[in-house]
C-alpha cells in the first residue's frame, strides 16, 4: 500500500492526512499562480500605452474626435451696417428686445459638478444617518 500516491481515484476516506495536506498545498500553489496571472492580465488591460503603441493612428483619431467634441464651436458674429438694420426694422424682421438672462450651468462641466455635488450630499446624509443610528441603538450588554 503506497502512502505517497495522490491520485484522484481515492475517496476522501481512503486518503491519509498527509496526502490531503499535500493535495491542499498543491491546490494553493495552483490558485496563487492563477491569481497572479489574473492580476497581470487586468493590469495589462488598463495600460493605455500598449494600445497607443499597437495602433497609434487609431489613438490619434480618437484623441482628435474627443478634442472636437470637447472644444466649443467658434461663435459667428455678424456686423450689420445701419442701412441693413433699418431695412430689417421696416420689414418687421428685426425685433429689438431686452437681453434675456443667461442660463448658467448648462455646460458639460456644470452637469458633472452638479452630479458630484449630489453624490457628496447623499454620502454625507448617509454618514449622518449612520452616526444617528449608532447613538440611538441600545448600549451593548457585553461592554457593561
Amino acid at each position: 500500500m503506497a502512502l505517497n500516491s495522490t491520485s484522484d481515484s481515492h475517496t476522501p476516506e481512503q486518503l491519509t492526512a498527509e496526502q490531503i495536506r499535500s493535495q491542499m498545498q498543491q491546490h494553493r500553489l495552483e490558485f496563487d499562480s492563477d491569481v497572479e496571472q489574473f492580476v497581470d492580465g487586468t493590469n495589462a488591460l488598463g495600460n493605455w500605452k500598449q494600445y497607443v503603441k499597437a495602433k497609434p493612428m487609431f489613438a490619434l483619431a480618437v484623441c482628435a474626435a474627443a478634442g472636437y467634441m470637447v472644444i466649443p464651436k467658434k461663435k459667428d458674429y455678424v456686423s450689420a451696417d445701419p442701412d441693413r438694420i433699418a431695412r430689417l426694422v421696416r420689414k418687421d424682421k428685426l425685433v429689438v428686445a431686452p437681453p434675456q438672462r443667461v442660463k448658467r450651468g448648462s455646460g458639460m462641466f456644470a452637469g458633472l459638478t452638479q452630479s458630484l455635488l449630489r453624490l457628496g450630499m447623499q454620502t454625507a446624509a448617509g454618514v449622518v444617518m449612520q452616526k444617528l443610528g449608532e447613538k440611538a441603538a441600545p448600549p451593548n450588554s457585553e461592554t457593561a
